[in-house]
């Protein structure tokens, strides 16, 4: 590594310690126990927290670039599963275990609405909870009861009598057009106002557990899901088409089920994603993890919930309640990863060779790989198990000291994809 990237990764470290410790404790008061449980960033930039103290109990405070400030909680209220900020700029909250489960603030008062779900149901075991808003318009999810839209008057229930994909919701957005957006472990649901309709695995890219919604600048919709490491967990949908992009995290030779828990956009228009071992973002094409891509000293914990403001910081909250901010502007001189190849490929050189040649193969995802060498009768000579690999480029040095001149042929499998080639050993 180059010293500017020394120096970068250094002040990279830094700067998450340093906020991982003051964000701990916004306010700078000497009180243990913050512990942060939602983000959200306003319209102008100010960064909004909802968490809990030990002594105090739950509070909610803000951050405009320079100090921190706290908007006292004038009711009585529990842990926030679930915070949103509307175009207005008032911020909604989902609370667990209350009888108004809906709190929110338009920067001066609190007020609380009274959801009419069976919140006593004996099949609700978990008091999950999610909310979008857009102007006048209100949207709740719950756990297995469906969706509720309050249209100023009334509550209007939805479920998958009226087509929605599934009566959990994991997410809601509203676009620019008044389309609301429902992420379900069903598939992703889209309501016009008079319609609904499913994107699942069958009449789309998508795999049906979607788990995080994001509405981008251009009105792009962005899809998180729940995924295996081989698996493709991020798209975008442009109105017409989807695009694919594959977040390939591996931990050693195990694969692990990752959530893509969240989505947002910098002011450049780079999307950034939390998932359940760290972050990462989608840039030229492709997704960066940014600790096993390097692109920075990212700690390796479960991210719930991502923001960006307006002056270039990316905000994200751990499900241990830690709140760190990453200033992009110290990882815009770290050269891009190279860039993950599109397709299975294998080459080999010297050819013809003597006595030792490179294999080269390049795999598009994370994969099982394995080499075999065969001689012109089909005599298996050599065989080598590489093990789970991660995507790129890799090569193998193939020695034929011990062998006779002849034609070889070289088998390379990488999960299910097998290519072949020939070799000719000149002595």
């Amino acid at each position: 590594m180059s010293f500017i990237k020394t120096l970068i990764a250094s002040a990279m470290l830094f700067l998450l310690a340093l906020n991982s410790a003051f964000c701990t404790n916004p306010l700078s008061l000497q009180l243990p126990g913050n512990s942060i449980t939602n983000l959200a960033v306003d319209s102008k930039g100010v960064v909004w927290i909802y968490c809990h103290n030990n002594l105090d109990g739950y509070r909610l405070l803000s951050y405009d670039g320079a100090n921190w400030t706290n908007h006292p909680i004038t009711i009585p209220s529990n842990p926030v599963v679930h915070m949103k900020i509307d175009t207005s700029d008032v911020l909604w909250m989902v609370l667990i275990d209350e009888p108004d489960r809906l709190l929110c603030y338009d920067g001066t008062q609190f007020s609380t609405f009274t959801i009419p779900f069976d919140w006593d149901a004996p099949d609700i075991f978990y008091p999950l909870g999610v909310v979008a808003a857009r102007d006048s318009s209100i949207w709740l999810g719950s756990y297995q009861q469906g969706i509720k839209h309050f249209d100023g008057e009334n509550w209007i229930l939805y479920t998958t009598a009226d087509s929605l994909a599934s009566n959990t919701a994991n997410d809601i957005a509203i676009d620019s057009k008044g389309v609301v957006w429902v992420a379900t472990y069903n598939g992703l649901s889209r309501f016009d106002g008079v319609h609904w309709y499913t994107f699942n695995s069958e009449n789309s890219p998508l795999n049906n557990a979607i788990r995080s919604l994001f509405i981008d600048s251009s009105g792009h919709i962005w899809v998180g899901s729940t995924y295996l490491t081989n698996q493709t967990n991020i798209y975008m949908y442009d109105g017409v088409n989807w695009i694919s992009f594959s977040h390939y995290y591996w931990d050693e030779d195990t694969d692990v089920l990752v959530y893509i828990h969240s989505i947002t956009e910098d002011e450049n228009s780079t999307i950034w994603f939390g998932h359940s071992y760290g972050a990462g973002k989608v840039e030229n094409g492709r997704t960066y993890d940014l600790e096993q891509d390097k692109i920075c000293d990212f700690p390796k914990v479960d991210i719930s919930s991502i923001a960006a403001d307006k002056s270039g910081n990316i905000w994200f909250v751990s499900d241990e309640g830690i709140l760190y901010r990453l200033d992009t502007s110290l990882i815009s001189a770290v050269e891009e990863p190279e860039a993950t190849p599109s397709a299975f490929e294998t080459a080999c050189h010297p050819n013809p060779f003597n006595p030792a040649t490179t294999i080269g193969y390049s795999i598009p995802g994370r994969a099982d790989v394995s080499i075999t060498i065969y001689n012109a009768t089909g005599q298996r000579i050599r065989a080598v198990d590489l093990g789970m690999l991660s995507p790129g480029s890799h090569e193998y040095v193939f020695d034929g000291s011990d062998l006779p001149s002849g034609v070889y042929l070289y088998r390379v499998s990488a999960g299910g994809d097998v290519r072949t080639g020939r070799m000719l050993l000149m002595k």
